[in-house]
């Protein structure tokens, strides 16, 4: 888990709390415990820190010099390997793309071709966030590889607070471009009667309580209000 500063989760669940207000309809409508919320939108990789560590569900592009038969597109699986070309099962797990770059060449070196110069590009990093917030005991981001559930998420945020409406928790979520909400009965999925929703990376979880409106107070008494507007509008 990535921890926050009081204000900067403030502004951060204010502006969702915002956002809540701007999905609802007129009369406030918010899909509830819908059969089918949709997947969220994959995060495309625009530039890598060169010191990240490939994970599971992770996707990139091998280019081996002079060998186009090589040369395509990969994804790393649940148990950390790659399965690529004439060297088939390479662990890629926890190896940067250097690293990962340099084992695929002594494969390749070792048997098939000679002082082989091989490229890796990431094209999809599944190891991402959720940002859990609202009326739980320890709200924050918390990293996810692939996807991850309601109830383990609740769960990582330590549960619901003393403060907490469990029967209502609000998930925002992007799907094709569009700025999703839906909300679900915690309470209910904890007893098993409800189905326990997906939740991907870059969603947002806020379970409904008063927390989630003290955290709106102090964010308003600190920060103007047209600044969070903006923020949670992107205007």
């Amino acid at each position: 888990m990535f921890d926050f500063s009081r204000l900067g989760l403030s502004v951060v669940f204010a502006s969702l709390f915002l956002l809540l207000v701007g999905c609802s309809s007129p009369r406030g409508d918010i899909p509830v415990n819908p059969a089918s919320f949709g997947v969220a939108d994959p995060t495309p990789v625009v530039q890598t820190d060169t010191d990240y560590r490939i994970n599971a569900l992770d996707k990139f592009k091998m280019t081996v010099f002079r060998v186009p038969d090589l040369t395509g597109d990969y994804q790393v699986e649940l148990s950390g390997i790659v399965n690529l070309p004439l060297i088939g099962s390479i662990a890629a797990a926890g190896m940067t793309s250097d690293q990962l770059t340099t084992r695929i060449e002594n494969a390749y070196a070792a048997r098939y071709i000679r002082d082989p110069r091989v490229t890796i590009q990431l094209t999809e990093i599944k190891q991402q966030q959720v940002l859990v917030g609202g009326s739980v005991k320890q709200p924050g981001l918390y990293e996810v590889i692939g996807a991850s559930s309601l109830l383990q998420l609740v769960s990582r945020a330590s549960g619901p607070d003393e403060y907490a409406n469990s029967s209502r928790v609000v998930v925002f979520r992007t799907i094709d471009g569009q700025r999703n909400v839906a909300a679900f009965n915690y309470k209910r999925i904890a007893a098993g009667l409800d189905p326990n929703p997906t939740i991907y990376p870059g969603d947002e979880v806020l379970m409904d309580g008063s927390a989630l409106k003290r955290t709106l107070h102090d964010a308003l008494s600190i920060v103007p209000l047209l600044g969070i507007f903006q923020i949670a509008t992107g205007f």
